[in-house]
């Protein structure tokens, strides 16, 4: 719906790229990621993210199928990023946010962990187990530890570059 509001914007010809950009940046992506750092998003809803950013950066870029732009091409022409990648980063501040919050109702949601299975239809993994997941990986053991870490914002932002950089070059090998 954002994106269609501003379709004076996308059609102008008097408009750069790169202002056309800035504008998708920070009246579309943010309207559509608003909150997202507290989803839990399976593969197939993450893609259908990143097939709207692609799609629509090709519409205001006026790349054509017949140009055979990759993907990948296309975001770094447009010097954004992947939306895996956003993301990634938005659930890393939200979390070191939340673990800096020492007795707030939050801090006791991520300690408890509700017994018995989930009702069908819902993900197999909370987003608490999720980031719980990715914090092992990271190193860190407990919601305690990520809580001590998370003190030290500089250290906590680092943490996060350093994940995000190491998921990006085993996504590349991957591929």
């Amino acid at each position: 719906m954002a994106y269609y509001r501003l379709s004076r914007i996308w059609y102008s010809r008097s408009l750069s790229h790169k202002l056309k950009i800035k504008i998708f940046k920070s009246n579309v992506l943010s309207v559509l990621l608003y909150g997202s750092e507290t989803w839990k998003l399976t593969d197939d809803q993450l893609n259908k993210l990143k097939v709207f950013q692609t799609t629509y950066t090709r519409r205001i870029m006026n790349v054509k199928w017949f140009h055979r732009v990759t993907n990948k091409d296309l975001l770094t022409r447009s010097r954004q990023d992947d939306m895996g990648e956003i993301m990634e980063r938005r659930r890393w501040k939200y979390v070191g946010h939340v673990l800096r919050r020492r007795g707030a109702p939050t801090e006791v949601s991520l300690g408890w962990a509700p017994e018995g299975k989930r009702r069908p239809g819902r993900p197999k993994q909370t987003w608490r187990q999720a980031m719980l997941k990715r914090l092992t990986t990271s190193g860190v053991k407990s919601w305690n530890e990520a809580a001590e870490l998370a003190k030290d914002r500089l250290k906590w932002q680092e943490m996060g570059k350093l994940m995000s950089s190491t998921q990006r070059v085993t996504r590349h090998s991957a591929n």
